[in-house]
């Protein structure tokens, strides 16, 4: 699979090195997002590296945050959060210190 798009997230492969996720519409991601991003890990045999790039405000919901916190050290090498602004690297904080506090992040 080389890319898939849920409608508010796309996921591809970059460089054969790590993956490249954009958030790209407003609003929040839910489990129908997370099930098609989760096909999509299932073609990897260990953690990946992600880099991640808001390209709008969003939220995810409490399941979403359940979800990466259970799943995430065994999906995620790391994390890296491209950031465009001061409330950015706030949510990359909020991030790091709960739902994804056993992956790398950066």
């Amino acid at each position: 699979m080389d890319c898939i798009d849920t409608g508010k997230v796309r996921v591809s492969v970059h460089n054969g090195k790590y993956l490249l996720m954009s958030v790209y519409t407003e609003g929040e991601v839910t489990m129908g997002d997370v099930s098609l991003i989760r096909d999509y890990l299932d073609q990897f045999d260990q953690p990946v590296p992600v880099l991640l790039i808001r390209q709008s405000n969003y939220s995810l919901s409490f399941e979403v945050q359940q979800a990466l916190k259970n799943e995430g050290p065994s999906r995620f090498k790391a994390f890296a959060y491209v950031e465009r602004s001061p409330e950015d690297r706030v949510y990359s904080e909020m991030a790091e210190a709960t739902y994804m506090r056993d992956v790398p992040v950066n």
